[in-house]
């Protein structure tokens, strides 16, 4: 019974699919990073490295665009846009302390896809990106207001290998995985939006990578992207 059911799955992904599809641009997100808040509100904080008073709030948004250059060869332009917010209160002796961080962080990642058996946007691809982004940190008390605690750039890379589909409405679908490193110019101590972990490496693994190993300069990476073809 199990194997009918994956045959006819795969049967309608054959016949759905454009054979002659002349798409040349698509955009699409990856749905996973939105239920990173979800995650993060419902498990215990130290499983992200966080002390359990710490509450994150995140904002994030991305969007992939590529571009057929031509049957072998893509252009991919990526922005993600990620937003958090952390508050923190403790009690020292007779001193309270309610402060809190937020930071925003704008990362582009660009680079080329490369499709060996020339199949536009669809089929098996390579994929080769840069990422350059920049960002900064805000540090307050919830009394007398905040200030700029620091700023940053993200600079690195990812490389991939993955598949995408284009069905007869339109709809994309991609999957991929690979490996990716982010690096923190200056390494800063205090927590960045979504990685919020207490070492001198804040490189953003939840939007570019499964999870960062501490003090290891890449990290793996799986990609599902969903979106439109035209």
């Amino acid at each position: 019974m199990k194997l009918k059911i994956i045959i006819t799955i795969l049967f309608f992904l054959f016949f759905s699919i454009h054979l002659n599809a002349e798409e040349r641009f698509s955009f699409q997100s990856k749905p996973t990073l939105y239920f990173i808040p979800v995650v993060q509100s419902v498990l215990p904080p130290v499983i992200f490295g966080v002390e359990p008073q710490w509450k994150p709030f995140i904002i994030i948004i991305d969007i992939e665009f590529q571009y057929a250059l031509t049957e072998k060869f893509a252009l991919f332009i990526n922005p993600v846009f990620a937003q958090g917010f952390w508050k923190y209160a403790a009690i020292e002796g007779d001193a309270y302390f309610n402060d809190y961080y937020s930071s925003n962080c704008l990362d582009f990642v660009t680079g080329f896809l490369y499709r060996p058996f020339g199949t536009g946007l669809r089929g098996m691809y390579l994929g080769i990106f840069s990422i350059i982004g920049w960002g900064y940190v805000n540090h307050g008390y919830f009394d007398n207001g905040s200030e700029r605690a620091a700023d940053f750039l993200n600079l690195g890379f990812i490389a991939e290998i993955g598949y995408g589909w284009i069905f007869k409405n339109g709809f994309s679908l991609t999957i991929g995985a690979g490996i990716t490193g982010v690096y923190q110019v200056p390494k800063i101590s205090i927590v960045t939006a979504v990685n919020a972990y207490y070492n001198d490496m804040y490189n953003y693994g939840n939007l570019h990578g499964i999870y960062y190993i501490e003090n290891f300069p890449i990290a793996p990476r799986l990609k599902l992207s969903i979106g439109y073809s035209f």
